[in-house]
């Protein structure tokens, strides 16, 4: 049987991760940073160890400030891989000036960029989770609309934004959105709506959006709609939590 120790220490420090097993001699050790933010994580993997006939482990209290956001990172990345990543496609779709590309970029980038109108698509990959979404952000603009099906297959979820301060094209935005709902290609994808433009005057609420968009009629649809401020970020996360959670127990 071997044995394996593991010690948290300081900022200057290193933590010793090693195994020595009884009847050979040491093998080279891996080491790493270990601050107190990854103790859940390390409570997790040692019940792993144990099941792979380790023990003595041994923790040591850590150091605070911008290791642990470093090390959460760190062990994110671990629980990913470990887990598995699972790569999706999601279609992000709405009306012109919706702010699909702003919230694209946001998520993609973590920061605020000039955009123009889309006219034809962007794509990008934005990893959440152990989920890799490749996201299409198809322009919005009324002679695109009609191409929007070309983009439907394969699609593992749909986010619709609607610009909740824009109350004179709701039901425009509804119209469309029922459209895309009776496609078949898009019959197993599970729908984010989110109610976006949350800081602007006169915005609905999300209740009322999803009042006018009649989502709560949805049968055998997974769907969930949140309030976003794309240009700070507010309500994306919650969001595509949401979508994560939903597309990971999907397949």
């Amino acid at each position: 049987m071997g044995t394996l120790a593991l010690t948290v220490f300081g900022a200057t420090e290193w933590a010793s991760f090693c195994c020595q097993p009884q009847s050979r001699a040491r093998e080279p050790s891996l080491q790493i940073f270990v601050p107190p933010c990854a103790y859940s994580w390390l409570k997790w993997i040692s019940v792993i160890f144990r099941k792979n006939n380790f023990s003595n482990f041994q923790l040591a209290p850590g150091s605070s400030g911008s290791e642990n956001a470093k090390m959460g990172l760190f062990f994110s990345k671990i629980w990913t891989r470990m887990r598995g990543s699972k790569e999706v496609r999601i279609l992000m779709l709405g009306l012109d000036a919706a702010g699909k590309t702003t919230i694209l970029y946001r998520l993609k980038l973590a920061e605020v960029i000039n955009t123009v109108p889309t006219v034809g698509f962007n794509v990008e990959m934005v990893e959440y989770g152990n989920i890799k979404f490749n996201v299409f952000d198809v322009g919005g603009q009324d002679q695109i609309r009609k191409l929007w099906r070309h983009y439907f297959q394969g699609t593992d979820g749909l986010i619709y934004v609607v610009d909740s301060s824009d109350r004179d094209r709701i039901n425009d935005a509804k119209e469309e959105l029922d459209k895309m709902l009776q496609e078949q290609q898009l019959a197993d994808a599970a729908l984010l709506v989110l109610a976006n433009k949350q800081d602007l005057p006169n915005a609905m609420t999300a209740a009322e959006i999803m009042e006018k968009l009649e989502l709560q009629k949805l049968r055998h649809r997974k769907w969930f709609i949140q309030s976003t401020i794309a240009p700070t970020g507010d309500g994306l996360y919650e969001g595509l939590d949401w979508l994560s959670r939903s597309l990971s127990s999907h397949k």
